[in-house]
């Protein structure tokens, strides 16, 4: 065989291997890839820790980041055993990591469960929620705040409904878009009903700091996610969160990935 044909060989056959390779995203210099995957808290009859860990199983991640507050790891960064069980996505994490080469991290706000406790959170929550019901029921509302009352529960029951579909239907483009208008009916509108409801007056600072701690939260993630991609050297994240930050986080990764030198994939393209 003449030389120049061995050559042309060589060259197809490397060719056709690095292709290979970007076609299972296995280029090592190919771009850092970071697949955001949408969760819910607990199982559901059509989610449940098995599934997310087949998904892991097929991703191959090098860093998985938890939707948890920092506190909940140790000094040497380890999630202790007393706390792999307290979501589907730590039991499912934490038991995949035992058997694949992943480094497990937070990523979530620091701060974020004290701040629940001192503004006594999710119980002034159901109060604000439970009040407006009881106005609405009562026709105590103005026509705009009657709307919006009726426009969050709208969102909300395709909000409950995406969460209660299998992961490839919480993690649509169809739900993200569904959940971002259900997100601005729960904060930006129900602080509107709160503004149109003086019986609602003493509700309002405390939703102020909800909503103010909700946008701080989602961005503080967006960082913490490119920080610690860059820091830790991984070329496969996988993003933990809880389907209703999905759509709020695709957007700004998607805009820091530009700068940060990372792409932005779901669990669909693997």
């Amino acid at each position: 065989m003449k030389p120049h044909t061995l050559l042309a060989i060589s060259l197809a056959v490397g060719l056709i291997a690095g292709a290979q390779r970007c076609v299972h995203g296995q280029s090592p210099n190919g771009p850092v890839e970071v697949v955001l995957i949408g969760t819910v808290h607990e199982p559901t009859a059509n989610f449940r820790e098995e599934i997310l860990r087949s998904i892991l199983a097929r991703v191959k991640p090098d860093l998985i980041l938890l939707e948890l507050d920092p506190i909940f790891f140790d000094k040497t960064l380890t999630l202790p055993a007393k706390y792999e069980g307290i979501t589907l996505e730590t039991r499912a994490a934490t038991t995949y990591a035992k058997t694949a080469s992943v480094k497990l991290r937070p990523y979530d706000i620091e701060g974020r469960n004290k701040f629940y406790q001192e503004h006594d959170y999710f119980a002034q929550e159901q109060k604000l929620n439970q009040e407006v019901s009881r106005l609405y029921s009562a026709g105590q509302l103005s026509a705009e705040a009657k709307l919006l009352v009726e426009a969050l529960r709208a969102t909300a029951a395709i909000r409950d409904a995406c969460g209660a579909e299998r992961v490839e239907v919480f993690n649509s483009n169809a739900c993200d878009v569904a959940i971002e208008q259900k997100q601005y009916y729960a904060f930006k509108g129900l602080g509107k009903i709160i503004a149109l409801t003086p019986a609602l007056a003493d509700m309002s600072a405390f939703w102020t700091s909800a909503d103010e701690f909700w946008t701080r939260r989602n961005a503080e993630m967006v960082r913490n996610i490119a920080t610690q991609t860059k820091e830790l050297g991984a070329k496969r994240v996988v993003v933990l969160a809880g389907y209703e930050h999905r759509y709020n986080l695709k957007k700004q990764l998607a805009v820091l990935g530009v700068e940060a030198g990372f792409i932005v994939k779901g669990f669909q393209d693997y």
